[in-house]
């Protein structure tokens, strides 16, 4: 008797892991949302973004040492587009404009600091602007 009684009960125990494996497969599922769809929710106008920071390195005094003040919402902003564009086998990758590549960049905050203001619009031009010519998968 106990042994039917063990049994049973590590039946009823594994069937109850199985639908709960189950339940959060469908709880994970999410709609694919295209890259446009991803940029209007989070209100992103990525080229615009990227230009506005290759602006603010690029307008500054090259020659100086200092750079200006980090642009905290335009970085996030690119941290986003990562997220939008960057992402492999998300079914909206491209590899460029290189959003991770910039995001990363500015994740490392020696890049900044060690760094003249023409370097640092050299190295985000890079990643925005030195793109192959071929065409991306939306």
């Amino acid at each position: 008797m106990k042994i039917h009684l063990y049994i049973l009960c590590a039946l009823l125990l594994l069937s109850h892991r199985q639908a709960a494996a189950d339940n959060a497969d469908i709880v994970n599922e999410r709609p694919h949302l295209s890259a446009a769809e991803l940029a209007r929710h989070w209100r992103l106008d990525c080229k615009k973004t990227a230009k506005k920071l290759l602006e603010t390195y690029s307008g500054s005094d090259n020659n100086k040492t200092a750079t200006p003040p980090l642009p905290s919402q335009e970085i996030t902003e690119i941290g986003y587009c990562a997220h939008i564009y960057n992402v492999p086998d998300s079914g909206r990758f491209q590899p460029c404009p290189n959003y991770r590549g910039a995001a990363d960049f500015f994740a490392m905050p020696t890049n900044i600091t060690a760094a003249t203001p023409k370097e640092i619009a050299e190295k985000l031009g890079h990643f925005f602007n030195e793109c192959p010519q071929e065409s991306h998968d939306q």
